[in-house]
């Protein structure tokens, strides 16, 4: 099992109490979309193109939490069957981003400044391949996953504020 933590509004918490699962299949949409879920789901097609929640293996790798019982928000903390949780590296998720950010979206932009700025040799392939690449021991570990399912949920907590 993986231990993590999702960030959510109370309303998303008592819609997964009534309906028990939650797939990921409508979180991404050409109108509210960045660049690198853009690439991620409907370029690579990662979960078949449906999106997925991100979550934490630490709760206040965010920041500070602040719990507070008449909060907006739920921390939410998930076992997560190994099978089901796919890890990748939080800090190459933020390069990414920079990656193509800095192209404004723009993927053959994006993939020369991945090769002639930053020197990596897959270009932005290899740049969204380091998202998975777990072997820095001390990275922070983000898990995505293509639906909730309430039978993992182990606690709830209000929480002040969410940090997503």
């Amino acid at each position: 099992m993986v231990k993590c933590y999702h960030y959510c509004t109370n309303e998303f918490l008592h819609e997964l109490m009534d309906k028990q699962i939650i797939y990921a299949n409508d979180i991404i949409n050409t109108e509210n979309a960045n660049y690198v879920k853009n690439y991620v789901f409907k370029e690579k097609k990662l979960n078949k193109g449906n999106g997925m929640f991100f979550t934490w293996t630490h709760p206040d790798y965010k920041g500070p939490i602040k719990y507070d019982e008449k909060g907006k928000y739920s921390l939410v903390e998930l076992e997560v069957p190994e099978n089901i949780a796919i890890k990748t590296n939080y800090e190459n998720w933020c390069s990414f981003q920079v990656d193509l950010d800095e192209a404004n979206g723009n993927l053959e932009l994006a993939d020369k400044i991945c090769r002639e700025d930053y020197g990596i040799k897959d270009g932005l392939l290899g740049s969204y391949n380091a998202i998975f690449d777990l072997s820095d021991t001390k990275m922070e570990i983000q898990v995505l996953l293509p639906y909730i399912d309430l039978k993992w949920v182990k606690s709830t907590k209000n929480v002040h504020r969410r940090y997503i």
